[in-house]
């Protein structure tokens, strides 16, 4: 189900950022997002999976490149298990991405793809580590800001992809963009 609201997504995304969209260019800004993530399962020994809260942030690299978007570095951690106890598997998450992001035609909806370097830090030996080259797809929304004329609230749905499937998973974020 995972890989499939992946290729979805990327889907979405990808058809957002063609040069023929009739979108409207996003201006990277400074941001701060929280949310949570779930991987889907792998086997080390038994089968588990990695779930948690995650926090990140979006520094805009090239603010602004008329008619395409904003190009930001968006580090994000991972806190699997640190929710809850049971079937997920205890080790975080780190994902350094480079994200470009794109207005959609319809007002305050943007999609993006990232790409980057992913890796995983198990504790206590919980599972085998990976890390490797990884990308990621999403759509999101920045709600009306006419109150909150500084602040720039959104969500964010993303699909992350890599090498293996500690890497991979959906990821639902809220954030301020500033």
């Amino acid at each position: 189900m995972l890989k499939r609201s992946g290729t979805l997504l990327g889907a979405l995304a990808g058809m957002a950022l063609a040069p023929c969209a009739h979108g409207q260019a996003l201006e990277a800004r400074l941001a701060v997002r929280g949310g949570f993530f779930l991987g889907p399962d792998f086997y080390e020994g038994h089968k588990t999976h990695l779930e948690g809260f995650e926090i990140g942030a979006d520094f805009p690299l090239i603010r602004m490149i008329p008619k395409v978007g904003g190009i930001s570095f968006s580090p994000t951690v991972t806190f699997g298990g640190s929710n809850r106890s049971g079937a997920d598997t205890d080790g975080n998450i780190y994902h350094l991405l480079v994200n470009f992001k794109r207005g959609l035609s319809v007002r305050g909806l943007y999609a993006g793809f990232g790409l980057g370097y992913s890796l995983t830090d198990a504790k206590i030996n919980e599972f085998r580590n990976v890390n490797g080259f990884a990308t990621q797809y999403l759509l999101g929304y920045t709600f009306p800001y006419a109150v909150a004329n500084r602040y720039h609230p959104f969500l964010e749905l993303s699909y992350h992809d890599g090498p293996d499937n500690k890497l991979r998973g959906v990821a639902l974020d809220a954030g301020l963009r500033f």
